[in-house]
């Protein structure tokens, strides 16, 4: 599941770096096939899926499934990219996946309901904002989803079946399952090595470390937001911020920008020894291997490295979403004013609960 993710990441990467002609010559004449081939598989059983297609992939191996969905939906879009390149009235592959009203029923069932109000423009940085923001197990079930409902909309099209959100979803889950537990049975043969595993729930730190978590949130058209909690090595909250502004960063940059704001806070506080965490790996990796460049993420690690070196010694952690849950509600904080706000001798309700569950967990 993890290299199919890992598929996904690649030609994503390359597609959005590099101009399509640049492309072609790069991968080379089997590559070329290869493409050609996905092209062709998308768009003949992506639009034209018969009774027969779906009773195979809804029957089949689970590997060869999953394998088959990602080239129907790469050679989909690929197709699809080609078509409005001449024709500025077809449906985006974008508005059919995310934007019309059918799509943000079924995105709207889901656990990614907030996935459906990105403003990214395009699907290729729509999905790299994804691929951003989310760990592979949720990568993988977004993409899933998307095929889901690029199928439950063709099956609406071509055939005149109507396939409610709510049961979509549970089919989308239903693939995601079955091909994870499948991954487990291969995991577990001799001579694999199982993949790296990250941690999902908040964890202390050593004694006489602090944890400086940090988050950022777009909230729709009203702008950006970014959180910061601080804990000590017995769990207590020591101090936690909110910041919302107007700006619409894009995900990469507000996710660095909400490890920079953890800093200053930390700073503020005066602690010396912390752990900043992250629940975007994007980040966190950039930050372990020191990552350079003149792009605008990089002008914020520039930020990052300046600051941190004001302190005694400073770990880049990354945990999952679930173990980042009080900066993402910090981030989040409602109602929205635009401004900075800092809380380090009465912490509020909300913060002490959540601070409080994650001891528990």
């Amino acid at each position: 599941m993890i290299v199919y993710a890992g598929i996904w990441r690649k030609m994503v990467s390359i597609l959005s770096g590099q101009p399509i002609v640049l492309c072609l010559r790069m991968i080379g004449r089997m590559g070329r096939k290869l493409l050609l081939m996905l092209i062709l598989f998308g768009s003949v059983f992506g639009i034209y899926r018969s009774s027969h297609v779906l009773k195979f992939l809804r029957g089949g191996p689970v590997r060869m499934r999953f394998l088959l969905a990602t080239i129907f939906t790469i050679g989909s879009v690929t197709m699809t990219l080609i078509v409005a390149s001449v024709n500025e009235n077809f449906e985006s592959t974008l508005h059919a996946l995310r934007d019309c009203k059918f799509a943000r029923e079924i995105w709207s069932k889901s656990q990614f309901s907030h996935v459906a109000c990105s403003r990214m423009s395009t699907i290729i940085d729509w999905w790299e904002s994804v691929f951003t923001e989310f760990d592979n197990d949720e990568v993988t079930s977004i993409i899933t989803l998307c095929w889901a409902i690029w199928g439950a909309r063709n099956s609406r099209i071509m055939e005149g079946k109507i396939i409610e959100p709510e049961d979509t979803v549970k089919y989308a889950l239903k693939i995601c399952q079955e091909v994870s537990e499948e991954s487990c049975k291969l995991d577990v043969r001799p001579g694999r090595t199982a993949a790296v595993s990250h941690p999902e729930t908040w964890s202390i730190p050593d004694q006489g470390w602090h944890k400086v978590d940090g988050d950022a949130g777009i909230i729709g058209e009203l702008g950006s937001g970014l959180g910061a909690v601080i804990r000590d090595s017995s769990g207590v909250v020591c101090a936690c911020s909110s910041f919302q502004a107007p700006d619409k960063w894009t995900t990469e940059v507000a996710e660095a920008k909400a490890v920079l704001f953890g800093l200053q806070l930390a700073g503020e506080l005066g602690v010396q020894q912390i752990v900043l965490e992250s629940d975007c790996l994007l980040v966190i990796q950039a930050l372990r291997n020191k990552s350079t460049g003149s792009s605008s993420i990089h002008l914020v690690l520039d930020d990052i490295y300046a600051k941190s070196s004001n302190f005694v010694n400073v770990r880049w952690s990354f945990v999952k979403r679930g173990g980042n849950k009080i900066a993402h509600a910090l981030a989040h904080s409602q109602p929205w004013e635009v401004g900075h706000r800092v809380w380090n001798d009465v912490i509020p309700t909300r913060i002490l609960e959540l601070a409080l569950a994650d001891l528990n967990e």
